[in-house]
């Protein structure tokens, strides 16, 4: 007898779903049992199954095509389930281990919506390096662009999804994507990027009305039916071997160099919490200070600066070999 076809809610090892029910299913193969005599589901918070969350005993009703299981669900957060069945033969298995993962579940963002300060005409790739202190165990970025993305972690591309972030009723609600990047990460320097492109929420929409054209630069109809503008929302959490989680909301480059220089021109202290950290953004502070500005803290992630001091020009010389 084996038992194969683990699944939950019809997915096999889902990564990153609300999960607002929990319905188990599995099918048992090479047997001479005729029927099922009792199943016994088990789900803990472990792999080897120290930490039991939730067992059904041996259950003659428990049906292997809809088993509901009631479960205190926490976000971001791995279970571990199997399942034991005796047939009426006498026959008995048990499953290997299958497992799932809830997503966010509703918590606050680290990540806030950033936009690329392009022509909206342009597809832009929007990155941000970070330096990890020890070696990742277990990373996982949620994600969701607009209109399509794709997200790369050090030149690759991370998960299977195509067409991200889906079609939805975007006016009403948007699907975001869970991947586990753990594969793609290592200690020290690493870099997270997304390509934007048109596609769903925003650009040409539908096979019917005026199509685009790219010489005279019209967008046809019906076009940006949900969003003008490209938009990326992405949040990285990364468990390192020492037991440290790292969390990032990724700031794009562009964003924090906009804030910068709209905070020169403002009045008192402001204050940039979870700053990008590339040369880049030291170019510019240092630039800014050569025109007179007061601007502290680029290469780290928080930026302050002291408003209304930047004169009309200044002159600052790139040195990178």
């Amino acid at each position: 007898m084996n038992i194969n076809r683990l699944k939950v809610n019809r997915l096999t090892n889902p990564l990153g779903f609300e999960m607002n029910s929990l319905s188990f299913s599995w099918t048992v193969e090479e047997t001479d049992a005729k029927k099922q005599q009792w199943a016994r589901v088990e789900v803990a918070a472990d792999e080897s199954f120290q930490r039991l969350l939730w067992d059904s005993g041996e259950d003659a009703g428990l049906s292997s095509v809809d088993c509901p299981v009631t479960l205190d669900l926490q976000p971001r957060t791995r279970y571990w389930w199997r399942v034991t069945v005796q047939g009426d033969n006498g026959e008995q298995a048990t499953s290997a281990a299958a497992w799932f993962e809830t997503s966010k579940m509703g918590e606050e963002w680290a990540g806030k919506w950033i936009a690329p300060s392009l022509e909206s005409s342009v597809h832009p790739l929007l990155r941000r390096s970070f330096f990890l202190e020890g070696e990742p165990v277990r990373a996982r970025v949620y994600a969701v662009g607009l209109g399509l993305y794709e997200l790369y972690a050090n030149g690759e591309k991370a998960g299977d999804e195509y067409l991200a972030p889906g079609c939805t009723a975007y006016d009403r609600w948007l699907q975001y994507q869970t991947y586990d990047v753990t594969g793609l990460l290592h200690q020290g320097q690493n870099t997270l990027g997304a390509m934007l492109g048109n596609g769903w929420a925003k650009g040409r929409f539908g096979f019917g009305g005026i199509p685009a054209s790219y010489e005279t630069g019209e967008k046809g109809f019906p076009a940006e039916a949900f969003a003008e503008q490209f938009l990326l929302r992405l949040e990285l959490r990364v468990l390192l071997a020492d037991g440290r989680e790292v969390v990032l909301g990724f700031p794009s480059v562009g964003a924090t160099e906009n804030l910068m220089l709209a905070a020169c021109g403002a009045k008192g202290t402001t204050v940039i919490a979870n700053a990008a950290r590339e040369p880049e953004i030291e170019d510019l502070q240092n630039f800014l200070n050569a025109c007179g500005g007061d601007v502290r803290g680029a290469g780290t992630s928080t930026v302050v600066i002291r408003g209304g001091r930047v004169r009309n020009g200044g002159i600052y010389q790139l040195d990178r070999n």
